[in-house]
């Protein structure tokens, strides 16, 4: 729970247990300082600021930002599952969701009304991430059922995830829900890692459930680093670059940094399904 005021502590007396009859009590005074709750916010809104600024620069784009990827990857020419926009929720409001103001409230009930439009043909979830539900659900070769359309803000994964979002609206999203070939229950998806333009590694995105080394797995992994490789090469083609804060301390001015997962359909198409920074460990419990 966020608290809205000035928290202060009071000084606290310590008297350390005696070691023996002979060992003399002695008080020991601890000041701890107030915490202004207040002030923590106000820095972390100026670093979200910085965050705005620095990826405005040319040529850089929100690496978790599925709106910002899915054109990039459409004139690569890259098959893909199309998401639409139903709603946009200030992060801002989002972030203090625990205590909203009176003028927010009919912003929730926006939110409310535009997952409930969603229809069972479709999935939702935010620009950045679905919900903790549905990936849990995956995770355990589960049916989705209800998670697919389950968001809310108080959602622990996407709530993490917002404060590295640098953008000041957060779009929610619809997608039509794919029929996925599976493997033991669950589907059959896979992730590649992109360091500085290249495609330095191909994963299942479930490891806990091990794909066997079959000719048609690997069919599926070498067309996950081709559709990979073009998405690279169409990206560095036209000087478009995902970026997050901190990025410019780890990787090469200029390179593509990314995870780029995919999806095999029940047909066996393998299809895009959206991208993040470069790490993450796919949809173990």
């Amino acid at each position: 729970m966020r608290f809205r005021h000035v928290v202060r502590l009071p000084t606290h007396q310590v008297r350390p247990r005696a070691e023996s009859q002979d060992t003399c009590y002695m008080n020991v005074s601890i000041s701890i300082p107030p915490i202004d709750l207040a002030e923590l916010d106000n820095r972390a809104a100026a670093r979200r600021r910085a965050q705005r600024e620095a990826i405005a620069e040319p040529g850089r784009f929100n690496a978790i930002s599925l709106v910002e990827w899915l054109p990039r990857v459409a004139a690569a020419g890259v098959p893909h599952i199309p998401a639409e926009s139903v709603f946009e929720l200030a992060q801002e409001v989002w972030l203090h969701f625990d205590a909203p103001e009176e003028q927010h409230w009919p912003v929730w009930e926006g939110l409310q009304n535009a997952v409930a439009s969603v229809p069972a043909s479709h999935m939702v979830r935010w620009d950045f991430c679905a919900s903790l539900s549905l990936k849990g659900a995956l995770a355990r070769a589960e049916a989705p059922g209800d998670a697919l359309r389950d968001l809310s803000p108080d959602d622990p994964r996407a709530f993490d995830i917002l404060y590295e979002y640098p953008g000041e609206m957060v779009p929610v999203l619809r997608r039509p829900w794919v029929p996925a070939l599976h493997e033991d229950g669950y589907p059959v998806e896979f992730r590649a890692f992109v360091r500085e333009s290249k495609v330095i590694a191909v994963a299942s995105y479930y490891p806990q459930r091990p794909l066997c080394d079959t000719p048609q797995m690997q069919v599926f992994v070498s067309k996950v680093q081709s559709l990979s490789r073009t998405i690279v090469e169409h990206l560095t083609a036209t000087g478009h670059y995902p970026w997050l804060m901190g990025f410019e301390r780890q990787f090469k001015a200029g390179t593509v940094n990314a995870t780029l997962d995919f999806l095999v359909r029940d047909d066996g198409e393998v299809v895009f399904i959206e991208a993040g920074p470069p790490f993450g460990a796919g949809a173990h419990p």
